[in-house]
């Protein structure tokens, strides 16, 4: 009897211990739980804030997507066989005379259809080496609005990003290096 005693003495010891240990389970459950709701809460409060910005983004969109399509006329298509093809009839009464006999450095990166380099361009030079929508629709804009071009590929072949100090790499970073240009050349980014 004594040894049931003593086990029953032991459960009993064991069954405090127990009781303190799993009092400190249901205290750090119920913590947990808490913590859960809190951040649940915090998650959706910021879902629906990140929502609300983004109806005001689509609406902003939408609004200046009405004005765009208002002043929108199509002047010309570009077809990946055929090339680009223009309504010379649109530019005869908006010639602009700002670009006549001036030399524009095209930065700009490879990226299909856009800009590719054609097949034999080790034995081509210049603009020659080049093929692609925006190289027809370059040759068009410079024959109608009398412009010459030279189309100059970003050393690190990136749009740009920005680096820890301040400044961007890619064609960002190549324009904001050359800062100030000579009037007998521009720069534009295709």
């Amino acid at each position: 009897m004594r040894d049931g005693e003593m086990e029953g003495g032991e459960g009993e010891m064991g069954g405090r211990e127990g009781d303190r240990g799993s009092e400190k389970e249901r205290k750090g459950k119920r913590e947990r739980k808490r913590m859960e709701k809190e951040r649940g809460r915090e998650e959706e409060g910021e879902r629906e804030r990140e929502g609300e910005r983004e109806k005001k983004r689509e609406q902003e969109i939408r609004k200046e997507g009405g004005r765009e399509r208002e002043r929108e006329k199509k002047i010309g298509h570009w077809h990946v066989t055929k090339g680009l093809s223009m309504d010379n009839q649109i530019f005869s009464t908006n010639v602009s005379e700002s670009l006549f006999n001036t030399t524009l450095l095209v930065t700009t990166i490879l990226e299909n259809p856009y800009l590719m380099l054609k097949g034999n361009h080790q034995e081509l030079e210049g603009n020659d080496r080049y093929e692609g929508f925006c190289v027809d629709m370059l040759k068009e804009l410079a024959d109608i609005l009398h412009f010459n071009y030279k189309i100059h590929l970003v050393g690190d072949g990136v749009y740009g990003v920005p680096e820890t100090n301040g400044t961007w790499t890619g064609m960002v970073g190549e324009l904001i290096a050359r800062g100030s240009v000579s009037a007998k050349e521009s720069t534009s980014v295709l």
